[in-house]
């Protein structure tokens, strides 16, 4: 089934640039479309892939560093 996540990334430090740069580079996949934003990443791709890679890289994250995550998922909508 292909789906497509938003998901906003905060970590709560004052320099976030690395984190942020870290957690677009360890999504990237060639299976997935990212779209980048200055306030989202829009992830599209075959679920059960998306969904392994967001729990590797999203719980790495969260043990370096504090961090918030909103996350909506779709299977009816699609970037185009």
């Amino acid at each position: 089934m292909i789906v497509s996540l938003e998901i906003s990334y905060y970590p709560l430090l004052n320099e976030f640039t690395n984190p942020v740069n870290e957690f677009i580079e360890k999504i990237s996949n060639d299976a997935l479309e990212i779209e980048t934003g200055k306030m989202s990443t829009i992830i599209t791709g075959e679920y059960t892939i998306l969904m392994k890679i967001l729990t590797e890289t999203i719980g790495k994250l969260m043990e370096k560093h504090p961090s918030v995550f909103t996350i909506k998922l779709s299977n009816t909508c699609s970037v185009t």
